[in-house]
């Protein structure tokens, strides 16, 4: 009996997990094969464990052991279709590529990219201006329903055009930068960086210190000490007689591009 309910749990957990990267998903074809895994995965385990709890511990009969041959054949094969499915190098791999264009483009398609254009704009006004990333509870749902659009036109543009494959990639993104540019910021020195971190939209310094590193390579107090370290290497190097000193040091080595690059590349190039 103990065995059947840890099992539970951790399938319970196991799907928690895949529906929770799920939500944060923006590449379509990956949500679907998050979707197939959880329905085919979730109905096996639980007729597995519906079976076991039936035995009561006695060995399963031969008829047992067939069906669950050919429940887990058809889990395979509904997984092996769904990554299929997903992966356009294994099609590739296949011969299949994708139909080139043979007519010229609609206008209703031009349409389209306009609209996704100032959809992109809107977007981006939103979260630099309005600085809705600070919101540590928002979700796609919300922010398509701020912008008045569906939450898979949302993750199309996002994906498609500013070329986040997570959604908390592309908010924590703002989070960061603006994290980082309190922390160049002389202003801001007495200011404790876990309330940076909370007032940016981070929920825990935990996942703001991972974060911070995944993207700049070092953990924020390094990010501020070597700040200080530049600034006391600037003010020795002047001459007698100058004065003042720099503000914000040179651009930090792991500094990425700028979102409003992003934003812009989006705008400038669409995807045909």
């Amino acid at each position: 009996m103990l065995h059947s309910v840890l099992g539970i749990g951790f399938v319970v957990a196991a799907l928690v997990n895949v529906l929770r990267g799920w939500r944060q998903d923006l590449v379509e074809a990956r949500r679907r094969l998050r979707a197939v895994i959880l329905v085919l995965s979730g109905s096996y385990s639980i007729v597995i464990m519906a079976v076991e709890l039936v035995l009561h511990g006695q060995s399963p009969s031969a008829d047992l052991l067939l069906l669950n041959a050919v429940l887990l054949a058809a889990l395979l094969f509904g997984l092996a279709c769904g990554v299929l499915d997903v992966s356009s190098s294994v099609r590739s791999a296949f011969g299949w590529t994708p139909p080139s264009r043979t007519s010229p483009v609609e206008p209703a398609e031009v349409l389209a990219r306009d609209r996704d254009q100032e959809l992109v704009a809107r977007l981006q006004d939103l979260m630099t201006h309005n600085a809705a990333y600070r919101d540590p509870g928002i979700g796609v749902a919300s922010l398509a329903t701020r912008l008045g659009v569906t939450e898979k036109k949302l993750r199309e543009v996002i994906n498609g055009r500013l070329e986040f494959k997570n959604f908390s990639a592309y908010v924590n993104a703002f989070r960061l930068e603006e994290v980082r540019r309190r922390l160049l910021d002389p202003r801001h020195d007495a200011a404790p960086i876990l309330t940076m971190a909370l007032e940016a939209g981070f929920g825990s310094i935990v996942a703001f210190n991972r974060a911070f590193k995944g993207k700049y390579g070092v953990t924020p107090t390094v990010y501020r000490t070597q700040r200080h370290a530049e600034l006391a290497l600037t003010n020795n190097d002047k001459l007698p007689g100058e004065s003042g000193a720099v503000d914000t040091p040179a651009q930090h080595p792991h500094e990425p591009s700028s979102l409003h690059g992003a934003a812009a590349r989006g705008l400038q190039h669409p995807h045909r």
